[in-house]
This record gives structure tokens, sequence and C-alpha cells, in this order.
């Protein structure tokens, strides 16, 4: 996984570069460093593209017009990145090598975690919670795992993304812990839904459930996990902490 996501974002490079990006000006002092280190991730969000690299730092720039690449301002020891394409600009997380996570961008429904609807430019560090090891965000809402094998997430809860057995229209800028889950070693999020492995192999999802996400023999939405039929043993990515 690791040699395909440096393959991707050194495909994502060469195609800026490809496009001009660097040719029509000299190089910024900014995007001269960008070169300095290995990318090893990319996040795409709303007409952003998302680089974390080796160093732990985090780089963006946009998918529209001729911008350079900027260093997120107050971010270091990033290991894990993920962004929503929802809203305008979207959101986006960052997991730091001590577990907490910041988040920056759309904030509409409270889907940054910082106890407020306010949109961040700027990185805000996640509130009340701590040890988090994998982060994902779908359009709206975010999700967090943490060391224990919680899921807690935050944000909107118009299909039943956060897993609490409601459904409603109203921001959630607190984080609420999904019901019925432990042993939980990954997680991800889709637009309005959500994916988390167990530890005995097995997978639960929750949320929109429109196009049959959850491989059950309903497509109504879910506000709590159900496990997804026909799936066993299944395993983590290797390369995944």
């Amino acid at each position: 996984m690791k040699n395909k996501l440096k393959k991707l974002t050194a495909a994502l490079l060469a195609l800026v570069m490809a496009s001009g990006l660097f040719a029509v000006m000299p190089l910024t002092a900014s995007a001269a460093e960008f070169q300095t280190e290995p990318m090893i991730a990319a996040s795409s969000g709303r007409n952003r593209v998302f680089i974390l690299k080796s160093d732990g730092t985090v780089w963006t720039w946009q998918m529209t017009g001729i911008t350079y690449p900027q260093q997120v301002p107050n971010l270091s020891g990033i290991t894990v990145i993920a962004s929503g394409t929802g809203g305008s600009p979207g959101h986006t997380l960052a997991l730091k090598n001590d577990g907490t996570v910041w988040a920056w961008g759309d904030n509409y429904f409270g889907q940054l975690g910082d106890g407020t609807t306010t949109n961040r430019n700027i990185p805000v560090q996640v509130q009340n919670i701590s040890e988090v090891t994998a982060i994902a965000a779908g359009d709206f809402f975010s999700l967090l795992l943490k060391s224990d094998g919680t899921v807690w997430a935050r944000g909107s809860n118009y299909c039943g993304e956060l897993g609490n057995g409601t459904t409603d229209r109203a921001p959630h800028p607190t984080l609420t812990q999904v019901q019925g889950l432990s042993g939980i070693t990954d997680i991800a999020a889709g637009g309005s839904y959500s994916l988390a492995l167990k530890d005995d192999g097995t997978v639960w999802a929750w949320g929109y459930h429109g196009y049959g996400h959850f491989s059950t023999s309903s497509v109504t939405d879910s506000p709590i996990p159900v496990q997804v039929q026909n799936l066993s043993e299944i395993s983590q990515q290797p390369d995944k902490p």
C-alpha cells in the first residue's frame, strides 16, 4: 500500500509539474522546500490536494488555477491525513504521532470537533480525545478510532453517520461514541456512511444505505452499526498502524 501511495503522490506531482505549475514562475522558497522530502501519502479534498511528507509535515495546493504547494501551518509529526469533500472547501483531518487529531476547513456540521461550527483556515485540535490510532473523513462528518478499539464521530447525522441510534439535521460539534462497537482495528468513511473492521475479522457499517453499501437485505439507512453479511476473516492492511 505504501508503494502505491508513493507512486500516486509522485504521479500527482508529475502531473502538476507537467501542467506548468513550476514552469510559469521561478520556484518559491516553499515550493522548493516541498521537493526536498519524499511524499508518503496523498488525500484529495474539495478542489484541493493534500500531501503528507516523510518529515511529518502536510502540504496543499488548489486543483484549479495556478498555485504553489504551501505548508499547512502548526502541524508536525503527522502520520495520517484524511479529507472530506462535502461543503466548500471540505474538511481535512491529521493524526499526530502523539495520538492527537487536528482538523481544519468546513465546519458547518461541527465535523472538525472543536466544539464550534466555525470554519477554520488553520488546524485546530479535536477536543476531548487522545490515543487515536486511525482517522476517516466523510462528506460532513469525521471518525476517530482509539487505541481501546472504540470509535468516535462528530458532524452531520442526517443519515445516522454518528452511529448513536438517532438521525437529525443538527450539527454535532462534540464527539459521540458509535454504539455497539468494540475491538475495532480499522475504520473507513464514505460520503454519508462508515465501515469498521473488528478484531474477529467481521465488518460493520452504519449511515446511508440507499445503494446497498452494507450488503444486507434492506436498503434502509442504519443509525447503528450492522454487520456486513457474507464477509468474514477480513484482515487489516499490513502497513497501517
